[in-house]
């Protein structure tokens, strides 16, 4: 599939071989093992991949409350932002 990627002037794109992030892979290793060992029990999840998508999934716990993870979820976002606009340079 990677020789169907075209460019936006329509040439052929080599897509290469993704790069592994070590910090990524740890943190999502650490996150694994506090699920299995029962510390997470409802989680949100983003991710974008290699090829420029992206994916979105959840999942409540039985017993949990959906709107602490909306919550959490939207204190993510702001986080984000606030981190972002650092990065940017912008103060606001």
């Amino acid at each position: 599939m990677a020789d169907n990627v075209l460019g936006l002037d329509g040439k052929p794109v080599e897509l290469g071989e993704p790069a592994v992030d070590p910090y990524l892979v740890g943190m999502l290793e650490t996150l694994l093992e506090h699920a299995r060992a029962g510390r997470v029990t409802s989680f949100g999840v983003v991710t974008l991949t290699s090829d420029g998508g992206y994916s979105t999934g959840f999942c409540v716990a039985e017993g949990d409350n959906p709107t602490t993870l909306l919550g959490a979820t939207s204190r993510l976002v702001h986080r984000m932002n606030v981190d972002l606009a650092k990065r940017a340079g912008d103060d606001t």
